[in-house]
């Protein structure tokens, strides 16, 4: 059986969809309040159909106030359990439609906004603004945001994290050597295969 989702690319407004899709950031809002609610909408739409709307009554329901009530109060969320086995095809069919009803809204709004990007090394945690210093190390891949605030916030969170990983595998390192020392080689050996675990992820 097919469907005429957007998600499998054959949605009713599928062009429009598409369209917004390219021309919006990947991770936070903008200052366009039109271009914020298909966002928010795209988020729902997408937890509704691969994450069984797990995040509809949690981390996604301050998204759906903000940005979708104020324009469309009638919008279906559903919630997590609508999306799970019983009913999930209709559900999913009536999120299909509000989809819809979003797109054709937005049919004759103003859809300009700022984009920021920024060029992501998942293998170093560099990040840079441009693709002019992209490095010949590792894979880049091209994040885009809303605002520059987003923007820092993101990468600041990304490199705590990263900072913190670093400092976890010097001790991890330092206590393997310090095994080897002692002369608890199985130790040593069992610590040494979690580092190139954690190297590898």
């Amino acid at each position: 059986m097919s469907f005429h989702w957007y998600i499998a690319g054959s949605g009713k407004n599928q062009k429009m969809y598409d369209f917004l899709t390219k021309y919006t950031p990947t991770i936070g809002y903008t200052g366009n309040r039109n271009v914020n609610l298909f966002i928010a909408a795209k988020k729902m739409y997408i937890d509704a159909h691969a994450h069984y709307g797990e995040n509809l009554n949690g981390r996604l329901y301050k998204d759906f106030v903000q940005y979708i009530q104020p324009i469309m109060p009638d919008f279906f969320l559903g919630g997590d359990r609508a999306f799970r086995i019983k009913d999930r095809e209709e559900n999913l069919n009536r999120m299909e439609r509000q989809m819809d009803k979003v797109l054709r809204y937005l049919e004759d709004k103003d859809l300009s906004c700022g984009l920021y990007e920024l060029w992501v090394n998942d293998e170093t945690g560099q990040t840079v603004t441009s693709s002019a210093d992209l490095s010949s190390v590792g894979s880049w891949r091209c994040e885009t945001f809303g605002s520059r605030e987003a923007l820092e916030e993101w990468r600041q969170a990304r490199e705590d994290v990263f900072a913190r990983h670093r400092t976890l595998m010097q001790h991890m390192l330092d206590a393997r050597d310090s095994l080897w020392e002692a002369g608890a080689d199985e130790d040593a050996k069992l610590l040494e295969g979690i580092i190139k675990r954690m190297r590898r992820t």
